[in-house]
């Protein structure tokens, strides 16, 4: 055949078949039909890969937009610094004053960061924003339970699972909320401050001041109740815990056995001079352990930190 134009040149290529007959290869022609039932079948193998994993995206998407709706809805709502302020002003003489507006805007600075960034996840979940590493972030923290480090630089280390590190922060919120509605709480809890060694510190310095004297002068005497009642001579603290023993009938005991951690009935902290406080005979130390900051895991690391003696045995 000759060729001698371009138009016949492609009219002869199109005249081969796309595919060499079974013959070429010595085989029958219902080769053919066996080659389109396999080609059929994997193909449908990889239609059915690909829609079980857009399955299973959808389901994971459904169910973290359903884990930061219920997240939305335990975040507490933001304090009142204004009405904190003008009700408990900074004093010369109530230094816990400066101590709850202080706890109260670094509350609510946590509540805001915590809030926004499971607000900004719900709306990426929909399609509404783009979705940022610190979503992304927040969103595997979401999934596995874990606590975002984006969070834990708003306050401290922290080893609690998400959702109780959630519940403890609408517990500090309340009792904040509580003690600004109300009046001076009967009891306060450590666990819920930022930094309880600035609650201690506070209380120093209100006796420092009341005595007109050296506040490196003051220390602390405990005594431990299971009903506390409203004192001017101190404060209640409760929720604290004992490493390696016991509290049991107003003495250390030996833990039951697999236990490493104990309460502790209420200590009232009275603020008095050093030189005319009693002289125990033992020392021991209790763990605060901040429940919206660290969990039981991290106690020890915790306790090399910022251990401060905080009972004394007499």
């Amino acid at each position: 055949m000759c060729i001698r134009d371009s138009d016949n040149c492609l009219r002869f290529v199109k005249s081969f078949p796309l595919y060499d007959k079974p013959e070429v290869l010595g085989l029958n022609e219902a080769v053919l039909i066996n080659h389109s039932v396999n080609e059929g079948l994997e193909m449908r193998k990889m239609l059915s890969i690909i829609l079980d994993i857009d399955k299973q995206k959808e389901e994971a998407i459904e169910e973290l937009t359903e884990k930061v709706s219920k997240l939305l809805c335990e975040m507490p709502e933001q304090l009142n610094v204004k009405a904190c302020c003008k009700k408990y002003p900074i004093s010369y003489e109530e230094s816990l004053n400066s101590f709850l507006q202080h706890e109260t805007i670094k509350c609510n600075k946590l509540v805001s960061v915590v809030f926004s960034h499971l607000q900004d996840l719900h709306k990426a979940l929909k399609g509404d924003i783009v979705i940022s590493k610190e979503l992304e972030e927040v969103a595997h923290g979401v999934l596995t339970n874990t606590v975002p480090s984006v969070w834990c630089n708003q306050i401290c280390v922290n080893s609690k699972p998400l959702y109780s590190w959630i519940k403890d922060i609408k517990r500090r919120a309340e009792f904040l909320k509580n003690w600004i509605d109300e009046s001076y709480p009967t009891e306060y809890l450590p666990g819920l401050f930022s930094n309880p060694r600035h609650f201690l510190s506070a209380l120093k310095l209100n006796h420092a001041r009341k005595k007109k004297l050296p506040v490196d002068t003051v220390v602390f005497e405990y005594k431990f109740t299971d009903n506390p009642i409203r004192s001017d001579k101190g404060k209640y603290l409760s929720g604290l815990l004992i490493e390696g023993a016991k509290w049991q009938s107003a003495c250390i005991a030996e833990l039951e056995a697999g236990s490493t951690i104990a309460q502790m009935p209420s200590v009232l902290f009275i603020p008095t001079i050093a030189s005319k406080a009693k002289k125990p005979s033992h020392v021991f130390f209790i763990i605060t352990i901040e429940l919206c900051v660290s969990g039981v895991r991290s106690i020890k690391k915790y306790h090399k930190r910022n251990s401060q003696q905080l009972g004394v045995l007499h």
